[in-house]
């Protein structure tokens, strides 16, 4: 089937041998409209499409395939030589092997005749393939068999030729052809409608426009007729053609009448002098002009066409050439054309010239095949007229006439390009030339000045020589122009090596050709500079745009690290405490943080390390990591030490410095403990009035640090809660200062039979923080009715 594969089986190709040697078929012709390939193994990688070679065995594993490329293609065939691998004096044998491809309908119908249809107003008129014509690319199918369905039509009526009364809402493309389809109009002068088109299997859909007027006959084409001198040529539909909307069924309807015969020539019709002559007799090639092999190499003839009433006046003009004519025109000029930026230059014809010996200027016509990318053609159309061509528009065609009297102008437009072509062919309306290229030089509007950036070592000079400033547009060579400084070097300045550590604004082309002018690095620490300059020339009044010169700095390490903070570290006993930039800090004006390594010695009462392992001591670090707080203190030991430290670059060594560690003892102190009055029954806040332990932690004024306590031993007549935000009361074990300060926590009195007027409960507990702790305390609690009533407590437990 078209466009499909197919296994090669052993019934349809296959070959024996009375050896045991493998059969080899070698591809000598492969196929035309698709390709061999074999299928391949699952743990093959061999690439097996298009193959050339195969075996029997590839055949009798099913592994040989056909592939057709989807062509409209009935046949194919590949040619091969069969041998015998294992033979010494190999025997070849040719084959060749057929294939036959059943073709599929997948192609749909296209448009190839898309035309406004023109009938006479509420009159008729033939539908043809002139005007509606559909092409089916399967080339089994025969483009007279679709079928044209329509609906509705707006301004009138498709009926069968032969009879008017019966309307056609489906037909054939044959019918168009054999002129069996006819179009009546009706009411409005424009409409459209919609014909569905089908091969059987696809459909597609189209419009056709119809515009009925009065009648008219026109002439649609007229190229005139072109004769070799003393020869003869046939006027065909293709020099001659009238288009009309009247409904022409014969083409004898249509007749010319000559009324102004050929002055160096005759006319015949049918080898008879014509004085008459119909459309049928032009389509049939019987109409002929005879040139008189006079020396007048241009003729013409006038005749009146009518059709139905209505007559037309029109004039066909000869060009008769000579044999010479046939052979190309010669190339005279091709020179560069110089013009200046964004703006008109015209073309001469020491230019661009082209020549013919028998041809006049005017008839040595160019044709632009690549339009200018910079610019675009004009034409002068005299004093005072516009010009014809711009760069939307710009012209198509121009004779060598037109270039002797410098009517065509060139016009640059844009900026940046100092060269521009375009492509033309030069005719004498027999024979060309193709392909000539024109190019366009351009003139800079400003000095073109290219800049390269400059790289030196901090400190260090660099010559600003033509690798670094130079113009490169040719029109420019040789003139000596002035640099000027616009903005100079922020971290340098420009020199003369005649006039040392003077900073100049300015230096002439020469003097930076020769290597004097120079750009001298301040040292500083910078890695960047910049200078802005122009190139400026009084006598050619012309200057160029700014250019920014970039210098990259390559820093010299000549600065050693500096100690900017070095503070002794107050740490509690047993803690982790991280070091800061406000603790510990070093600096270099040419390194970075990551450069700047401190070198340390073991601290005497702890360890150095980074957070992420603060149990593995480290002995140098970066500035990096005390930015990025990083860097921990782990103290233990004694409660005063530190440790000696020095700060490198990598190059240079800052002095030995020491850094002081002091540990203090973290103290919990019980600082208020006073008996909770009770109400029996109720619920009694505890409050920082009644339960109140501090550190000495002075600075912890926010008080992040956690101070928590651990209940051993609860309340016997009561219990120990918190309410939460749901409003529930439960039951705790352990509970923090912040907590107590907050009116957390609660003691709530149960046990009511056991109290009797009064009684006392309390409940043990231990204090516990970071690096400190409280023995064991007893937290009382009075209860008694004496406590104040139930108003004055929170709720009753009751």
């Amino acid at each position: 089937m078209e466009g499909e594969s197919k296994v090669i089986t052993r019934d349809k190709l296959f070959s024996e041998n009375p050896t045991s040697g493998e059969m080899h078929y070698k591809v000598i012709s492969s196929p035309k409209h698709g390709k061999l390939k074999k299928i391949n193994l699952s743990s093959s990688t061999t690439n097996n499409e298009n193959i050339s070679q195969f075996l029997n065995q590839d055949i009798l594993d099913g592994r040989l395939m056909y592939v057709h490329d989807d062509s409209e293609t009935t046949y194919d065939e590949f040619t091969f030589l069969v041998s015998v691998t294992s033979m010494k004096d190999e025997t070849a044998v040719n084959g060749t092997f057929r294939i036959s491809i059943q073709l599929v309908n997948d192609e749909k119908p296209v448009r190839v005749v898309d035309k406004v249809f023109h009938v006479a107003r509420n009159s008729q008129r033939l539908l043809t393939l002139e005007d509606l014509c559909y092409h089916d690319a399967d080339s089994d199918f025969d483009d007279g068999q679709l079928v044209y369905t329509r609906r509705g039509i707006p301004m009138g009526e498709i009926v069968l030729v032969n009879d008017t009364s019966q309307n056609l809402y489906q037909f054939h493309q044959k019918d168009l052809e054999e002129k069996r389809v006819l179009f009546v109009h009706e009411g409005v002068s424009y409409g459209r409608f919609v014909l569905f088109v089908s091969d059987g299997r696809h459909y597609t859909s189209t419009i056709l426009e119809v515009i009925a007027q009065d009648p008219y006959i026109k002439v649609a084409k007229n190229t005139g007729l072109m004769v070799q001198k003393g020869n003869e040529v046939v006027l065909t539909s293709a020099n001659f053609t009238i288009t009309s909307n009247l409904d022409i069924r014969d083409d004898q309807e249509m007749t010319f009448e000559l009324f102004l015969p050929p002055s160096h020539g005759s006319l015949t019709c049918n080898r008879a002098a014509a004085k008459m002559f119909t459309q049928h007799d032009i389509k049939a090639g019987h109409v002929m002009y005879q040139h008189n092999d006079g020396v007048n190499l241009s003729d013409f003839f006038n005749f009146t066409v009518s059709l139905k009433g209505l007559r037309l006046d029109a004039s066909v003009v000869v060009r008769v050439y000579l044999e010479s004519h046939q052979e190309p025109p010669q190339v005279i000029n091709n020179n560069p054309i110089v013009v200046e930026e964004n703006k008109p230059v015209k073309i001469s014809k020491t230019q661009l010239e082209v020549t013919h010996k028998d041809n006049t200027p005017s008839e040595i016509v160019y044709s632009v095949k690549d339009a200018p990318s910079h610019g675009f053609l004009r034409r002068s159309a005299g004093e005072d007229k516009p010009y014809q061509g711009t760069k939307g528009r710009p012209i198509q065609s121009f004779s060598q006439q037109d270039i002797d009297d410098g009517l065509i102008q060139y016009v640059h437009v844009g900026s940046e390009h100092a060269s521009d072509t375009f492509l033309l062919d030069v005719s004498n309306g027999l024979t060309e030339v193709i392909h000539i290229t024109v190019t366009m030089d351009v003139i800079p509007q400003h000095i073109p000045v290219q800049v390269s950036s400059v790289t030196l070592k901090e400190g260090s000079s660099r010559i600003l020589n033509k690798d670094v400033i130079q113009v490169t547009n040719h029109h420019f060579s040789g003139l000596n122009f002035l640099y000027q400084m616009t903005v100079a070097p922020h971290y340098g300045q420009i020199e003369n090596l005649r006039i040392p550590g003077v900073a100049i604004p300015s230096f002439t082309r020469l003097q930076a050709e020769q290597g004097l002018i120079h750009y001298v690095h301040d040292g500083s620490e910078s890695v960047a500079d910049n200078f802005t300059l122009i190139a400026n020339d009084t006598v050619l009044q012309r200057h160029s745009l700014p250019c920014v010169v970039f210098v990259n700095v390559t820093p010299v390490d000549d600065e050693a690290p500096i100690v900017t903070v070095n503070r002794i570290l107050k740490v509690w006993v047993g803690s982790i405490t991280e070091i800061t930039v406000e603790d510990l800090n070093a600096e270099d004006k040419d390194s970075t943080p990551e450069q700047l390594e401190f070198i340390v010695t073991p601290p005497t009462n702890g360890h150095l390390a980074l957070k992420s392992a603060p149990s593995r001591p480290i002995l140098n670090f970066t500035q990096a990591h005390i930015l990025t707080s990083q860097l921990v203190f782990v103290h233990g030991g004694a409660l005063s030490g530190g440790f000696h430290f020095q700060v490198s670059d990598g190059q240079n060594l800052a002095d030995r410095h020491t850094f002081s560690t002091v540990a203090r003892t973290l103290v919990l102190s019980l600082e208020r403990i006073f008996p909770l009055k009770v109400f029996p029954g109720t619920l009694k806040p505890i409050t920082d009035d009644d339960l109140l332990v501090v550190t000495n932690d002075f600075s912890d004024i926010t008080g992040n640090r956690v101070i928590v306590f651990k209940v051993t031993h609860p309340p016997k007549l009561g219990r120990l809660v918190r309410v939460t935000e749901d409003h529930i009361t439960e039951e705790i074990s352990s509970f923090t200062q912040n907590m107590v300060n907050e009116g957390e926590i609660l003691y709530e009195q149960t046990d009511t039979d056991a109290v009797g007027w009064e009684a006392t409960d309390s409940f043990t507990f231990t204090v516990l923080s970071s690096l400190a702790s409280v023995q064991r305390h007893t937290f009382p609690i009075d209860i008694s009715y004496e406590n104040g009533g139930p108003e004055h407590q929170i709720c009753s437990s009751g």
